[in-house]
């Protein structure tokens, strides 16, 4: 638990308007450390294979102002983990999830 608040925090540090290279590392790490901590390999490689088909748009998103609505998202999931509330995690990765899909849909119009 200790290292995801590290990854938190490192996330919400970073300054994203002058370093996205650095924004978008940590919020990878962050991702993925609870995707890992979930245990299914099979759900860890499908993710990280959806994860590299969207990566390209991942810039495009970041430079639409969307980390502060993730970073939101980002301190729920963490604050469910905290407080073991699965239903609570699942709801909050699911909105980071939803938030960025629907950016990412306005920016390709």
């Amino acid at each position: 638990m200790l290292h995801l608040r590290f990854l938190l925090v490192l996330n919400l540090r970073q300054n994203p308007l002058f370093h996205s290279g650095s924004y978008l590392r940590a919020n990878y790490a962050f991702h993925f450390s609870i995707y890992r901590a979930a245990g299914s390999e099979n759900m860890l490689n499908i993710i990280e294979n959806l994860w590299l088909q969207i990566s390209p748009y991942f810039n495009m998103l970041h430079d639409s102002g969307n980390y502060s609505t993730a970073n939101q998202h980002h301190q729920q999931m963490f604050a469910a983990l905290r407080d073991r509330n699965a239903k609570a995690v699942r709801a909050a990765v699911r909105a980071d999830i939803d938030a960025a899909f629907t950016v990412l849909i306005k920016l390709l119009k």
